[in-house]
């Protein structure tokens, strides 16, 4: 049985040392380089797309998100709190709010800011 494989197309954008282009156009013949020279920095949390998304996020999905970066389980979690495991869905579903103290607790496990939970 033959299996072919398409291999999806790789974009890097940044800037390149000219060094690792010439390394990289070397081994893979078949790379495209383009260059666009009307490229301008602009800072992620100026743009749309980060104002959109900072005001969808509430204490509820940020814990959640946190969780899931981490690679935690709500029982994980909640051990490293001493609370139970139902404590901190209730908090991921926002039926169950967040207080200054558990904010500061879950501030020092994610090490992060304990406001983002408040």
């Amino acid at each position: 049985m033959q299996v072919h494989v398409k291999m999806p197309p790789i974009k890097i954008e940044g800037d390149i040392p000219p060094d690792l282009l010439t390394f990289v156009k070397a081994q893979y013949k078949h790379v495209t380089v383009e260059y666009d020279e009307n490229d301008e920095y602009e800072e992620v949390t100026e743009t749309d797309w980060f104002k959109n998304i900072q005001k969808d996020m509430t204490p509820q999905k940020i814990l959640k998100l946190l969780r899931s970066r981490d690679n935690l389980t709500q029982a994980q979690l909640a051990e490293k709190l001493c609370i139970r495991a139902q404590n901190v869905s209730g908090m991921e579903r926002g039926t169950r709010p967040i207080s200054v103290s558990m904010a500061k607790k879950l501030g020092i496990v994610f090490n992060t800011n304990y406001k983002k939970f408040l």
